[in-house]
Protein backbone atom coordinates (compact mmCIF):
# COMPACT_ATOMS: atom_id res chain seq x y z
CA UNK A 1 0.00 0.00 0.00
CA UNK A 2 3.16 2.85 0.91
CA UNK A 3 4.77 1.51 -2.30
CA UNK A 4 2.03 2.58 -4.01
CA UNK A 5 0.95 5.49 -2.72
CA UNK A 6 4.69 6.82 -3.30
CA UNK A 7 4.59 5.86 -6.69
CA UNK A 8 0.79 7.33 -7.26
CA UNK A 9 2.14 10.67 -6.20
CA UNK A 10 4.99 10.76 -9.03
CA UNK A 11 2.13 10.39 -11.60
CA UNK A 12 0.72 13.75 -11.45
CA UNK A 13 1.58 17.33 -12.26
CA UNK A 14 1.56 19.50 -8.82
CA UNK A 15 3.76 22.38 -8.21
CA UNK A 16 6.84 23.03 -6.26
CA UNK A 17 5.02 24.00 -3.20
CA UNK A 18 3.27 20.56 -3.38
CA UNK A 19 6.59 19.20 -2.25
CA UNK A 20 6.40 20.36 0.89
CA UNK A 21 4.88 19.32 4.55
CA UNK A 22 1.97 20.33 6.07
CA UNK A 23 1.79 20.71 9.73
CA UNK A 24 -1.24 22.14 11.66
CA UNK A 25 -1.17 23.68 15.58
CA UNK A 26 -4.43 22.58 17.09
CA UNK A 27 -6.19 24.16 20.19
CA UNK A 28 -8.99 22.47 21.75
CA UNK A 29 -8.98 18.11 21.34
CA UNK A 30 -7.54 16.96 24.40
CA UNK A 31 -7.62 13.28 22.53
CA UNK A 32 -10.02 10.68 21.21
CA UNK A 33 -11.67 8.22 22.28
CA UNK A 34 -10.91 4.39 20.52
CA UNK A 35 -13.08 2.65 22.65
CA UNK A 36 -16.07 1.33 19.79
CA UNK A 37 -13.28 1.32 17.04
CA UNK A 38 -14.26 -0.73 14.24
CA UNK A 39 -11.02 -1.07 12.48
CA UNK A 40 -12.61 -2.76 9.85
CA UNK A 41 -14.34 0.22 9.04
CA UNK A 42 -11.15 3.06 8.87
CA UNK A 43 -13.30 5.79 8.13
CA UNK A 44 -14.39 5.76 11.65
CA UNK A 45 -11.43 6.93 14.06
CA UNK A 46 -13.31 7.43 16.91
CA UNK A 47 -14.83 10.54 18.84
CA UNK A 48 -13.17 13.35 19.90
CA UNK A 49 -12.56 14.19 23.39
CA UNK A 50 -12.20 18.26 23.84
CA UNK A 51 -10.15 20.16 26.05
CA UNK A 52 -12.88 21.78 28.53
CA UNK A 53 -10.25 24.38 29.63
CA UNK A 54 -10.23 25.90 25.57
CA UNK A 55 -11.80 29.67 25.53
CA UNK A 56 -10.29 32.05 22.93
CA UNK A 57 -13.09 34.49 23.75
CA UNK A 58 -10.43 36.55 25.92
CA UNK A 59 -8.51 39.11 24.31
CA UNK A 60 -5.00 37.68 25.43
CA UNK A 61 -6.07 34.47 24.17
CA UNK A 62 -6.64 35.48 20.67
CA UNK A 63 -2.99 37.68 20.77
CA UNK A 64 -1.35 34.71 21.94
CA UNK A 65 -2.59 33.17 18.73
CA UNK A 66 -1.71 35.93 16.32
CA UNK A 67 1.53 36.01 18.18
CA UNK A 68 1.83 32.45 17.22
CA UNK A 69 1.48 32.81 13.55
CA UNK A 70 3.68 35.71 13.41
CA UNK A 71 6.12 33.66 15.02
CA UNK A 72 5.27 30.73 12.77
CA UNK A 73 6.05 33.04 9.75
CA UNK A 74 9.59 34.12 11.03
CA UNK A 75 11.07 31.56 12.97
CA UNK A 76 14.38 30.74 11.66
CA UNK A 77 15.01 26.55 11.80
CA UNK A 78 18.38 25.13 11.53
CA UNK A 79 17.15 21.42 11.85
CA UNK A 80 18.01 19.60 9.04
CA UNK A 81 14.17 18.74 8.22
CA UNK A 82 13.92 22.58 7.31
CA UNK A 83 15.87 22.14 3.63
CA UNK A 84 14.34 24.38 1.31
CA UNK A 85 17.64 26.82 1.99
CA UNK A 86 15.83 29.36 3.06
CA UNK A 87 16.18 28.10 6.90
CA UNK A 88 12.73 29.31 7.80
CA UNK A 89 10.24 26.89 9.61
CA UNK A 90 7.67 27.80 7.12
CA UNK A 91 7.73 28.37 3.21
CA UNK A 92 7.09 32.15 1.89
CA UNK A 93 3.16 32.58 2.07
CA UNK A 94 2.44 29.29 3.96
CA UNK A 95 0.69 30.07 7.15
CA UNK A 96 -2.92 29.92 7.00
CA UNK A 97 -4.04 32.36 10.16
CA UNK A 98 -7.36 32.29 10.70
CA UNK A 99 -7.07 34.82 13.32
CA UNK A 100 -5.63 37.70 10.95
CA UNK A 101 -8.12 37.16 8.29
CA UNK A 102 -10.89 37.77 10.97
CA UNK A 103 -9.64 40.44 12.36
CA UNK A 104 -9.03 42.01 8.80
CA UNK A 105 -12.87 41.14 8.31
CA UNK A 106 -14.17 42.40 11.40
CA UNK A 107 -11.96 46.12 11.02
CA UNK A 108 -13.78 45.96 7.53
CA UNK A 109 -16.77 45.84 8.89
CA UNK A 110 -15.95 48.64 11.54
CA UNK A 111 -14.18 51.39 9.59
CA UNK A 112 -15.31 50.39 5.85
CA UNK A 113 -12.89 50.59 2.87
CA UNK A 114 -11.41 53.41 0.92
CA UNK A 115 -11.10 51.25 -2.05
CA UNK A 116 -13.02 52.10 -5.38
CA UNK A 117 -15.80 49.64 -5.85
CA UNK A 118 -15.42 47.35 -2.87
CA UNK A 119 -18.20 45.15 -3.81
CA UNK A 120 -17.22 44.67 -7.33
CA UNK A 121 -21.07 46.49 -8.51
CA UNK A 122 -19.02 47.93 -11.43
CA UNK A 123 -18.27 45.16 -13.07
CA UNK A 124 -14.40 45.63 -13.84
CA UNK A 125 -14.54 49.49 -14.15
CA UNK A 126 -13.30 52.24 -12.14
CA UNK A 127 -15.51 54.72 -10.08
CA UNK A 128 -13.30 57.74 -11.75
CA UNK A 129 -14.32 55.73 -15.60
CA UNK A 130 -18.22 56.00 -14.18
CA UNK A 131 -17.86 59.44 -13.19
CA UNK A 132 -16.56 60.05 -16.08
CA UNK A 133 -19.39 59.48 -18.35
CA UNK A 134 -20.66 62.30 -16.54
CA UNK A 135 -22.18 60.39 -13.19
CA UNK A 136 -22.20 62.02 -9.81
CA UNK A 137 -21.23 60.75 -5.96
CA UNK A 138 -25.31 60.86 -6.00
CA UNK A 139 -25.92 59.52 -9.23
CA UNK A 140 -28.04 55.83 -8.82
CA UNK A 141 -26.61 53.27 -10.66
CA UNK A 142 -29.55 52.33 -12.59
CA UNK A 143 -28.97 55.93 -13.98
CA UNK A 144 -26.09 55.01 -15.71
CA UNK A 145 -26.97 51.07 -16.87
CA UNK A 146 -25.39 49.28 -14.41
CA UNK A 147 -28.52 47.72 -12.41
CA UNK A 148 -26.40 45.24 -10.94
CA UNK A 149 -27.51 47.31 -7.41
CA UNK A 150 -30.36 49.81 -8.55
CA UNK A 151 -31.33 52.27 -5.98
CA UNK A 152 -27.84 52.37 -5.13
CA UNK A 153 -25.88 55.50 -5.07
CA UNK A 154 -22.18 55.72 -6.31
CA UNK A 155 -20.55 57.24 -3.22
CA UNK A 156 -21.40 54.25 -1.34
CA UNK A 157 -19.72 52.14 -3.44
CA UNK A 158 -16.75 54.97 -4.36
CA UNK A 159 -15.97 55.94 -0.77
CA UNK A 160 -12.40 57.20 -1.71
CA UNK A 161 -13.52 58.84 -5.10
CA UNK A 162 -16.14 60.86 -3.92
CA UNK A 163 -14.71 62.10 -0.77
CA UNK A 164 -16.89 60.07 1.92
CA UNK A 165 -13.37 58.89 3.44
CA UNK A 166 -9.26 58.63 3.11
CA UNK A 167 -6.83 56.23 3.94
CA UNK A 168 -6.33 58.05 7.11
CA UNK A 169 -9.24 58.13 8.02
CA UNK A 170 -9.38 54.42 7.27
CA UNK A 171 -5.95 54.18 9.34
CA UNK A 172 -6.84 55.85 12.16
CA UNK A 173 -10.16 53.85 12.74
CA UNK A 174 -8.55 50.55 12.25
CA UNK A 175 -5.86 51.28 15.03
CA UNK A 176 -9.12 52.15 17.44
CA UNK A 177 -10.64 48.77 16.95
CA UNK A 178 -11.37 46.68 19.80
CA UNK A 179 -12.26 42.91 18.75
CA UNK A 180 -15.03 40.94 20.24
CA UNK A 181 -14.12 38.96 22.96
CA UNK A 182 -16.25 37.88 25.84
CA UNK A 183 -20.42 36.71 24.80
CA UNK A 184 -19.31 38.73 21.48
CA UNK A 185 -16.79 36.82 20.35
CA UNK A 186 -18.72 33.71 19.27
CA UNK A 187 -21.10 35.22 17.47
CA UNK A 188 -18.69 36.84 15.66
CA UNK A 189 -16.36 34.55 14.59
CA UNK A 190 -19.11 32.30 13.62
CA UNK A 191 -20.53 34.66 10.75
CA UNK A 192 -16.72 35.12 9.71
CA UNK A 193 -16.71 31.05 9.58
CA UNK A 194 -19.92 31.34 7.48
CA UNK A 195 -19.45 33.49 4.68
CA UNK A 196 -18.94 31.28 2.04
CA UNK A 197 -15.11 32.63 0.70
CA UNK A 198 -13.94 31.96 4.26
CA UNK A 199 -16.08 28.74 5.16
CA UNK A 200 -14.09 27.31 1.98
CA UNK A 201 -10.27 27.83 3.57
CA UNK A 202 -11.69 27.92 7.28
CA UNK A 203 -14.19 25.55 7.64
CA UNK A 204 -11.91 23.02 9.00
CA UNK A 205 -10.20 24.92 11.32
CA UNK A 206 -12.86 26.81 13.05
CA UNK A 207 -14.22 23.94 14.82
CA UNK A 208 -17.66 25.38 15.61
CA UNK A 209 -19.78 22.07 17.29
CA UNK A 210 -23.43 22.73 18.23
CA UNK A 211 -23.03 26.18 18.54
CA UNK A 212 -19.81 26.32 20.40
CA UNK A 213 -16.12 26.95 19.29
CA UNK A 214 -14.67 23.28 20.64
CA UNK A 215 -11.39 23.96 18.70
CA UNK A 216 -8.91 25.93 16.62
CA UNK A 217 -6.14 24.98 14.24
CA UNK A 218 -3.21 27.16 12.31
CA UNK A 219 -1.55 25.39 9.22
CA UNK A 220 2.00 25.99 7.94
CA UNK A 221 3.80 25.01 4.69
CA UNK A 222 7.08 23.51 6.27
CA UNK A 223 10.15 23.85 4.47
CA UNK A 224 10.31 20.10 4.89
CA UNK A 225 10.05 17.94 1.67
CA UNK A 226 7.95 14.40 1.68
CA UNK A 227 9.42 10.64 1.26
CA UNK A 228 12.66 11.99 4.31
CA UNK A 229 14.14 9.73 6.09
CA UNK A 230 13.19 10.04 9.39
CA UNK A 231 16.93 10.71 10.81
CA UNK A 232 15.57 14.12 8.95
CA UNK A 233 12.11 14.22 10.07
CA UNK A 234 13.09 13.69 13.59
CA UNK A 235 14.60 16.82 13.60
CA UNK A 236 11.63 19.03 12.44
CA UNK A 237 9.60 16.97 15.27
CA UNK A 238 11.90 17.84 18.00
CA UNK A 239 12.09 21.31 16.47
CA UNK A 240 7.94 21.43 16.75
CA UNK A 241 8.01 20.01 20.06
CA UNK A 242 10.55 22.90 21.58
CA UNK A 243 8.33 25.33 19.58
CA UNK A 244 5.10 24.61 21.19
CA UNK A 245 6.44 24.03 24.64
CA UNK A 246 7.73 27.17 24.99
CA UNK A 247 4.83 28.98 23.77
CA UNK A 248 2.42 26.91 25.86
CA UNK A 249 4.58 27.90 28.94
CA UNK A 250 4.19 31.43 28.11
CA UNK A 251 0.19 30.94 26.88
CA UNK A 252 -2.67 33.07 29.30
CA UNK A 253 -5.62 30.54 30.35
CA UNK A 254 -7.52 28.57 27.78
CA UNK A 255 -4.84 28.37 25.05
CA UNK A 256 -2.07 26.29 27.25
CA UNK A 257 -2.30 22.99 25.58
CA UNK A 258 -1.34 23.80 22.06
CA UNK A 259 0.14 20.84 20.07
CA UNK A 260 0.94 20.24 16.11
CA UNK A 261 0.37 17.36 14.11
CA UNK A 262 1.11 16.49 10.81
CA UNK A 263 -1.45 14.68 7.86
CA UNK A 264 0.84 11.32 8.64
CA UNK A 265 4.51 12.46 7.89
CA UNK A 266 5.39 12.16 11.95
CA UNK A 267 2.97 9.18 12.51
CA UNK A 268 5.37 7.38 9.67
CA UNK A 269 8.12 8.11 11.22
CA UNK A 270 7.25 6.49 14.17
CA UNK A 271 6.61 3.85 11.76
CA UNK A 272 9.41 4.14 10.22
CA UNK A 273 11.19 3.78 13.78
CA UNK A 274 9.52 1.00 14.38
CA UNK A 275 10.37 -1.26 11.67
CA UNK A 276 13.99 0.16 12.16
CA UNK A 277 13.61 -1.46 16.03
CA UNK A 278 11.95 -4.15 14.49
CA UNK A 279 14.51 -5.34 12.04
CA UNK A 280 17.59 -4.67 14.65
CA UNK A 281 15.48 -6.35 17.35
CA UNK A 282 14.96 -9.88 15.27
CA UNK A 283 18.68 -9.85 14.11
CA UNK A 284 19.43 -9.97 17.64
CA UNK A 285 17.24 -12.46 18.27
CA UNK A 286 17.17 -14.71 15.29
CA UNK A 287 21.32 -14.78 14.98
CA UNK A 288 22.36 -15.96 18.72
CA UNK A 289 19.08 -18.51 17.67
CA UNK A 290 20.40 -19.67 14.68
CA UNK A 291 24.04 -19.80 15.96
CA UNK A 292 22.51 -22.07 19.18
CA UNK A 293 20.80 -24.15 16.83
CA UNK A 294 23.95 -24.79 14.22
CA UNK A 295 26.22 -25.27 17.56
CA UNK A 296 23.31 -27.99 18.68
CA UNK A 297 23.52 -29.76 15.62
CA UNK A 298 27.12 -29.86 14.98
CA UNK A 299 28.49 -29.91 18.43
CA UNK A 300 31.07 -28.05 17.11
CA UNK A 301 31.80 -24.36 18.18
CA UNK A 302 34.00 -23.51 14.76
CA UNK A 303 31.74 -25.19 12.60
CA UNK A 304 28.74 -23.05 14.18
CA UNK A 305 30.81 -20.02 13.66
CA UNK A 306 31.95 -20.62 10.00
CA UNK A 307 28.19 -21.69 9.47
CA UNK A 308 26.43 -18.64 10.74
CA UNK A 309 28.87 -16.21 9.32
CA UNK A 310 27.67 -17.87 5.62
CA UNK A 311 24.28 -16.90 6.96
CA UNK A 312 24.90 -13.58 7.56
CA UNK A 313 26.42 -13.34 4.27
CA UNK A 314 23.25 -14.29 2.94
CA UNK A 315 20.83 -11.79 4.79
CA UNK A 316 23.53 -9.36 3.45
CA UNK A 317 23.24 -9.95 -0.25
CA UNK A 318 18.75 -10.30 0.37
CA UNK A 319 18.48 -6.92 1.92
CA UNK A 320 21.03 -5.85 -0.52
CA UNK A 321 18.60 -7.13 -3.44
CA UNK A 322 16.03 -5.13 -1.73
CA UNK A 323 17.57 -1.59 -1.41
CA UNK A 324 19.84 -1.42 -4.52
CA UNK A 325 18.44 -3.53 -6.93
CA UNK A 326 14.58 -3.52 -6.21
CA UNK A 327 14.53 -0.10 -4.55
CA UNK A 328 12.42 -0.12 -1.97
CA UNK A 329 12.17 1.09 1.15
CA UNK A 330 12.38 -0.56 5.00
CA UNK A 331 8.11 -1.08 4.74
CA UNK A 332 6.55 -3.77 6.46
CA UNK A 333 7.04 -6.41 4.22
CA UNK A 334 10.80 -5.73 4.18
CA UNK A 335 10.96 -5.66 8.20
CA UNK A 336 9.36 -8.98 8.29
CA UNK A 337 11.47 -10.61 5.79
CA UNK A 338 14.98 -9.10 7.53
CA UNK A 339 13.87 -11.88 10.13
CA UNK A 340 12.48 -14.42 8.24
CA UNK A 341 15.55 -14.62 5.44
CA UNK A 342 17.53 -16.00 8.79
CA UNK A 343 15.59 -18.97 8.70
CA UNK A 344 15.47 -19.63 5.14
CA UNK A 345 19.11 -19.31 5.18
CA UNK A 346 20.26 -21.51 8.03
CA UNK A 347 18.39 -24.51 6.08
CA UNK A 348 20.96 -25.47 3.56
CA UNK A 349 24.08 -24.61 5.38
CA UNK A 350 22.82 -26.51 8.76
CA UNK A 351 22.52 -29.65 6.37
CA UNK A 352 26.17 -29.20 4.89
CA UNK A 353 27.41 -28.59 8.66
CA UNK A 354 25.29 -31.76 10.17
CA UNK A 355 27.25 -34.27 7.09
CA UNK A 356 30.46 -32.74 7.62
CA UNK A 357 30.36 -33.58 11.55
CA UNK A 358 29.13 -37.10 10.66
CA UNK A 359 31.38 -38.01 8.31
CA UNK A 360 33.62 -40.69 9.17
CA UNK A 361 36.83 -39.53 7.74
CA UNK A 362 39.63 -38.03 9.14
CA UNK A 363 40.69 -34.88 7.72
CA UNK A 364 38.83 -31.84 6.38
CA UNK A 365 38.71 -32.27 2.75
CA UNK A 366 37.75 -35.71 2.82
CA UNK A 367 34.89 -34.68 5.42
CA UNK A 368 33.71 -32.10 3.27
CA UNK A 369 33.84 -34.27 -0.01
CA UNK A 370 31.14 -36.18 2.04
CA UNK A 371 29.38 -33.49 2.99
CA UNK A 372 28.78 -32.60 -0.85
CA UNK A 373 28.39 -36.50 -1.84
CA UNK A 374 25.90 -37.10 0.95
CA UNK A 375 23.74 -34.15 0.73
CA UNK A 376 24.35 -32.36 -2.01
CA UNK A 377 21.53 -33.60 -4.39
CA UNK A 378 19.40 -32.85 -1.19
CA UNK A 379 19.90 -29.77 -1.19
CA UNK A 380 19.78 -28.60 -4.67
CA UNK A 381 16.42 -30.07 -4.84
CA UNK A 382 15.09 -28.59 -2.03
CA UNK A 383 16.85 -25.17 -3.66
CA UNK A 384 14.20 -26.07 -6.54
CA UNK A 385 11.09 -27.16 -4.95
CA UNK A 386 11.44 -23.86 -2.49
CA UNK A 387 12.22 -21.35 -5.09
CA UNK A 388 9.29 -23.21 -7.46
CA UNK A 389 6.38 -22.39 -4.71
CA UNK A 390 7.80 -19.05 -4.55
CA UNK A 391 7.74 -18.23 -8.08
CA UNK A 392 3.80 -19.23 -7.62
CA UNK A 393 3.64 -15.67 -5.58
CA UNK A 394 4.27 -13.75 -8.41
CA UNK A 395 1.03 -14.29 -9.58
CA UNK A 396 -0.85 -12.66 -7.05
CA UNK A 397 -2.07 -9.27 -7.58
CA UNK A 398 -1.44 -7.76 -4.20
CA UNK A 399 2.17 -6.14 -3.68
CA UNK A 400 2.91 -8.09 -0.20
CA UNK A 401 3.13 -11.05 -2.13
CA UNK A 402 4.52 -10.79 -5.07
CA UNK A 403 7.43 -8.93 -3.09
CA UNK A 404 7.68 -12.37 -1.05
CA UNK A 405 8.20 -13.86 -4.15
CA UNK A 406 11.42 -11.98 -4.77
CA UNK A 407 12.01 -12.29 -1.17
CA UNK A 408 11.73 -16.14 -1.57
CA UNK A 409 13.32 -17.03 -4.34
CA UNK A 410 16.53 -14.36 -4.03
CA UNK A 411 17.01 -15.48 -0.71
CA UNK A 412 16.99 -19.84 -1.59
CA UNK A 413 19.34 -18.64 -4.57
CA UNK A 414 21.58 -17.06 -2.48
CA UNK A 415 21.37 -19.77 0.23
CA UNK A 416 21.98 -21.91 -2.43
CA UNK A 417 25.32 -20.57 -3.76
CA UNK A 418 26.67 -19.47 -0.03
CA UNK A 419 26.34 -23.33 0.95
CA UNK A 420 27.85 -24.77 -1.77
CA UNK A 421 30.41 -22.25 -3.29
CA UNK A 422 31.24 -20.42 -0.23
CA UNK A 423 30.88 -22.67 3.28
CA UNK A 424 31.70 -25.50 1.50
CA UNK A 425 35.39 -24.37 0.05
CA UNK A 426 35.43 -22.90 3.66
CA UNK A 427 35.14 -25.82 5.99
CA UNK A 428 37.70 -27.45 3.28
CA UNK A 429 40.27 -24.64 3.97
CA UNK A 430 39.89 -24.11 7.74
CA UNK A 431 37.44 -26.60 9.33
CA UNK A 432 37.59 -28.50 12.08
CA UNK A 433 39.42 -32.20 12.52
CA UNK A 434 39.52 -34.28 15.03
CA UNK A 435 38.26 -33.02 18.74
CA UNK A 436 38.98 -28.75 17.18
CA UNK A 437 36.19 -27.34 18.80
CA UNK A 438 34.06 -30.28 19.42
CA UNK A 439 31.66 -28.84 22.51
CA UNK A 440 31.01 -32.60 23.74
CA UNK A 441 35.02 -32.85 24.23
CA UNK A 442 35.44 -29.71 26.09
CA UNK A 443 33.12 -31.14 28.77
CA UNK A 444 34.11 -34.25 28.53
CA UNK A 445 31.31 -35.66 27.01
CA UNK A 446 33.76 -37.28 24.87
CA UNK A 447 36.93 -38.75 24.83
CA UNK A 448 39.81 -37.39 22.56
CA UNK A 449 40.22 -41.42 21.66
CA UNK A 450 37.04 -41.03 19.68
CA UNK A 451 38.37 -38.80 17.21
CA UNK A 452 41.89 -38.46 17.30
CA UNK A 453 43.75 -39.08 13.83
CA UNK A 454 46.69 -41.68 13.05
CA UNK A 455 49.77 -39.31 13.79
CA UNK A 456 48.41 -39.69 17.64
CA UNK A 457 46.09 -38.16 19.99
CA UNK A 458 46.82 -34.36 19.27
CA UNK A 459 43.49 -34.18 16.88
CA UNK A 460 45.56 -32.99 14.13
CA UNK A 461 47.02 -34.89 10.87
CA UNK A 462 50.45 -35.34 9.69
CA UNK A 463 50.67 -35.41 6.26
CA UNK A 464 51.53 -32.54 4.21
CA UNK A 465 48.56 -31.86 2.02
CA UNK A 466 46.37 -29.29 4.27
CA UNK A 467 43.24 -29.78 2.36
CA UNK A 468 42.80 -33.34 1.59
CA UNK A 469 44.96 -34.96 3.99
CA UNK A 470 44.95 -38.50 4.90
CA UNK A 471 44.96 -40.81 2.05
CA UNK A 472 47.24 -42.55 3.76
CA UNK A 473 45.28 -43.02 7.12
CA UNK A 474 41.72 -43.42 4.80
CA UNK A 475 42.89 -46.26 2.48
CA UNK A 476 39.62 -47.30 1.42
CA UNK A 477 38.62 -43.60 0.44
CA UNK A 478 42.73 -42.80 -1.43
CA UNK A 479 41.47 -46.28 -3.36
Amino acid sequence: MLTLFNVEQTKYVGGNDARYVYIDIVWGVESVDRERLNRWQPDDRGDAIFDTSFDLSTAAAQEHVAQTCELMRTADCAADGCMDGTAKLARPDGVHCFIDDWRTWHRGNVCGSCADDPEGVLGGMTCAAVMATGSTCTTDLSNVGLASSPGTLLSSLCRETCEECTDADTAACEADVAYPSGADFLPSITAFRDEPVHNRRYGTNIGIIEGQLKYVSLRLKSTMQHNQPSSITTTLWDYMEDFMEKRNANAPAGVKTGYHCDGGVFTWMFTQKGLVDNVFSGLAICFPAAFIVLLLATHNLYLALCAITTVAGIVGCVLGVCKFYMDWGLGVAESIAAVIVIGFSVDFTVHLAHMYVESESETRGYRMSDSARTMGVTVLMGACTTMGAGTMLWMCTLTFFTKFAVLICSTIMFSLTAALFFFMPLIAICGPEGTQGDVRYWIGLKKEDDTEVASGGDGTATTDNPTFQGEENNPEQAT
